[in-house]
């Protein structure tokens, strides 16, 4: 008899969830005893970053079903950017391995397997299956027409307003993440009423086309050859949506697939950027993949730097940073910096470091776990997991009611699209922390916000009742 209030199916797969977590601390045990073994830095390093890349893509694929959710963004961002880059850390640097690269990557690996089994895997892995299936094509339709015209012509206004700006210079006096942000919501509109109903009234393939040519475009147009994680971002919210209209978990499996040959391609394409930036240069950036390798290798140096006392804990100023990131530096001289902004100013030389009104002409990265490190230590880190892995639960939650929405207003629409946003950055909040979440994701979901706000009835109805009189 089943007395839990549970169904036995779904009973049966959480419990395998939380069966598999044992395997993955022993593994990592495994990891921690080849160094204690003596067997080298750089041979226990791989096998870390070897059990990290698999575990992330673990949960990535078992976690929410068919649905990715933001547990596994998360997870796969961390498979790339501290299994994979602890991997080719240890290959690159063999014999001299900084043991804090080491450290720094089990605490990355020990921290997000306790995320996972506190508080990932005790939420039904599966749930997400309950609200992705497709709509059954010609069946009548559930979601209101107009609304959905509404969300694509609104998606274009943003597109022609972000491009208009852009060709007017506005977007390099100050403004650049505002444009670039309309831009990315347009396209993430557009992807919303193109998927939303496959094959219905209204020509929902043209809306999947505009949200393509839109993409193009945003690489073409607002793409400078800096910020290729926006790129991914935006594939990963086509993907989280296509996820509905699959069957089984082929999206995810395209995903998983696809890794190796973006990884390729976007190495390249970093590469003939920086040719082209300094031609006079012969060896700008070896491989075109800094920027997924080093913050690991930066979270190391940080770990290193507060154990010899070179580095001093941050005390919570890169989260207030992150806080105050909307308040004009012009306002307040010395605004707290962001946490890219500060790994600058304490490991580079001194003069490489510029301030200005974003935290700096560089800016570092070092992992989510490397900024909760470097403000509060371990105990950061502990408070990490419990803060990181309760809120990316109650953001799949969240995203998870609203899947089960009819779609049939506006705020149906928008919550989707500032759920996806919130849902796909989670690949910015584990490349470098808090503040880059904010100022990319923040300032697209308060672009969405305007649109609520804008767009609302009782606003539009102030506005006729003030024209009558």
């Amino acid at each position: 008899m089943n007395l839990t209030g549970v169904p036995e199916r779904r009973a049966s797969r959480l419990g395998a969830g939380v069966a598999v977590v044992p395997v993955w601390v022993l593994l990592g045990m495994i990891g921690l005893t080849l160094q204690g073994a003596g067997m080298g830095v750089a041979a226990a390093l791989t096998v870390m970053g070897a059990i990290q890349l698999l575990f992330g893509m673990w949960v990535f694929w078992t976690h929410g079903g068919r649905q990715i959710t933001a547990a596994g963004v998360y997870s796969l961002s961390g498979s790339i950017f501290v299994g994979f880059a602890a991997i080719y850390n240890a290959t690159l640097y063999w014999s001299d391995v900084p043991y804090g690269l080491y450290l720094a990557t089990v605490l990355c690996y020990f921290s997000h397997v306790a995320m996972y089994a506190l508080f990932w895997c005790t939420s039904y892995p599966t749930e997400f299956e309950r609200t992705s299936h497709p709509p059954e094509r010609g069946a009548v339709s559930v979601y209101s027409e107009h609304v959905t015209v509404w969300v694509g012509r609104t998606a274009l206004v943003l597109l022609v307003a972000a491009l208009a700006a852009h060709l007017a210079g506005i977007g390099v006096v100050g403004l650049a993440d505002v444009v670039d942000s309309m831009a990315f919501v347009g396209i993430v509109l557009l992807v919303c009423a193109a998927f939303h109903q496959p094959g219905g009234p209204a020509g929902r393939p043209w809306f999947l086309f505009a949200a393509v040519v839109g993409f193009m475009l945003y690489f073409l147009i607002f793409f400078s050859g800096y910020g290729r994680l926006k790129l991914a971002t935006l594939g990963i919210v086509f993907a989280i949506v296509a996820c509905r209209y699959f069957r089984h978990r082929s999206v995810k499996l395209i995903t998983l697939v696809s890794l190796p040959g973006l990884l390729l391609g976007f190495g390249a394409m970093r590469v003939a950027f920086m040719q082209q930036l300094y031609p006079e240069q012969t060896d700008t950036e070896h491989n075109g993949i800094g920027s997924v390798i080093n913050p690991l290798f930066t979270f190391g140096q940080v770990v290193q730097g507060v154990n010899d006392g070179s580095i001093d804990y941050g005390h919570g100023s890169t989260f207030i940073a992150t806080f105050l990131l909307y308040v004009p530096r012009a306002w307040w001289d010395d605004k707290p910096i962001g946490f890219g902004a500060v790994l600058t100013k304490v490991l580079l030389k001194p003069g490489t470091y510029v301030e200005s009104g974003v935290g700096g002409a560089n800016s570092l990265a070092a992992l989510s776990p490397g900024e909760w490190f470097y403000n509060f230590g371990i105990a950061g880190v502990v408070l990490m997991v419990i803060v990181l892995g309760l809120a990316i639960r109650w953001l799949d939650g969240v995203f998870r009611r609203v899947l089960e929405r009819r779609f049939d207003t506006r705020n149906d629409f928008l919550a989707l699209a500032a759920v996806l946003v919130a849902v796909a950055g989670m690949s910015d909040l584990m490349w470098v922390g808090t503040y880059t979440f904010n100022e990319r994701g923040g300032i697209r979901l308060v672009v969405i916000l305007a649109i609520a706000l804008v767009s609302t009835d009782l606003l539009w109805r102030r506005v006729r009742a003030l024209a009558r009189r």
